[in-house]
């Protein structure tokens, strides 16, 4: 008899569950079974058909996230920093059961930002994470509008539309050394044995032009390290997101002979991973190791966001939060490298990235920065490095 009880709940609980709207769960953690981890745009699609008790989404709806990512108009599967940094957030909720949801702006602005920002205030976020360098004017807005709100931002500072940089004590600014991750790819590209190169940055901002200060940098001493001559073209794409003109610029330098680009700059890498592959060549991503999304990502030259971030909320819940502060983390913090544990090298070895880290760290290799208003980036190189502008 309870054999047959327990055989016609069974059926009742799986006809219940095939008449609702099952919620997609983001993980990329391996949480605790009771995290909360819920795609934002699921839940609107959930709001939109009511808050019936029979909606598995009403739950959510009603809860508080008090941790929440704010990416920069993408989304959290398709690499890059979104993806880092929201695998900081929800290893953190998975590791001390803090609930936490990412919502995606409905275009890269300070207006849409902003709007984001509101929701996860409205939503509970004691914490808001900001993930890029186009944060600075919502977050200077923010962090007066919301006193009680804690902000972390990623490769940003708090700064107005007229140009005033101001860091409250809510707020903690983390940057990375793009100048020495940049060395990192361009010295591995010529010891492989690379000599035509490309640079493809999404846009002329100081984190990107980082990027490509010490990628020049790192040509020029491997250049002379090996003594060969190299060429470098050097252009931007005008934005962040993977698009079919960014294919097809990537596709005409690949034609022209380009035998390696670095991309950099949210998921342009996509477009020229389309690219390499139809010309057989390769490509060099920035910001997260990306050797899945295609065999030709030779490596990726990668900031450590997601432990980064990680440490940054634990700091909150400990108490020693650096707010305020506008903190650069770099080589000495084990906060840059290349991936090489996933790297498609032939001839640059691991033992070679790491001597190049451990001078990095100790600051006996010093990579040069750039005026970012006007730079003069003939004067990073040696006569050994042609430089091409598109």
């Amino acid at each position: 008899m309870k054999k047959y009880i327990f055989m016609l709940l069974l059926l009742l609980l799986l006809c219940l569950l095939s008449a609702c709207v099952t919620p997609q769960f983001v993980n990329h953690s391996k949480p605790a079974e009771d995290a909360i981890f819920v795609d934002p745009m699921l839940e609107e699609e959930a709001g939109e058909k009511g808050d019936s008790e029979e909606s598995p989404n009403a739950a959510e709806k009603e809860s508080v996230f008090e941790l929440a990512l704010i990416t920069d108009g993408g989304d959290v599967t398709s690499g890059g920093m979104n993806q880092s940094a929201w695998e900081g957030v929800a290893a953190y909720g998975a590791a001390f059961d803090v609930s936490c949801l990412w919502y995606q702006p409905e275009e890269a602005s300070t207006t849409a930002f902003s709007a984001s920002i509101a929701e996860a205030v409205k939503n509970g976020a004691r914490l808001v994470i900001c993930s890029g360098p186009l944060f600075e004017a919502a977050v200077y807005e923010a962090q007066y509008a919301y006193p009680e709100t804690s902000f972390i931002c990623i490769d940003c500072s708090p700064t107005s539309s007229t140009g005033d940089e101001q860091c409250a004590s809510n707020v903690y600014s983390m940057y990375f050394n793009e100048e020495q991750i940049g060395f990192l790819a361009g010295y591995s590209a010529v010891m492989e044995g690379y000599t035509r190169l490309g640079f493809l940055g999404a846009m002329a901002i100081p984190s990107i032009m980082g990027y490509q200060a010490g990628f020049l940098q790192g040509l020029d001493q491997a250049s002379r390290d090996r003594g060969v001559e190299v060429e470098v073209i050097m252009g931007y794409t005008g934005g962040f997101m993977a698009t079919a003109e960014t294919q097809n610029l990537a596709s005409t330098w690949y034609l022209n002979n380009t035998q390696c680009i670095f991309a950099c700059g949210g998921e342009i890498a996509s477009s020229v991973m389309v690219a390499a592959e139809a010309a057989g060549t390769v490509v060099i991503c920035s910001d997260f190791d990306l050797y899945r999304a295609s065999d030709s990502v030779v490596t990726s030259a990668i900031k450590n966001i997601k432990t980064s971030v990680f440490n940054g909320i634990n700091a909150f819940y400990t108490g020693t939060f650096p707010g305020g502060q506008i903190l650069e983390l770099s080589a000495g913090q084990s906060a840059v490298a290349l991936a090489m544990d996933h790297a498609r090298f032939v001839n640059f070895t691991k033992n070679q990235h790491n001597e190049l880290l451990t001078l990095l760290g100790s600051g006996e290799l010093n990579v040069r920065s750039v005026d970012s208003t006007n730079p003069d980036w003939a004067a990073l190189v040696s006569p050994s490095v042609t430089i091409h502008m598109e």
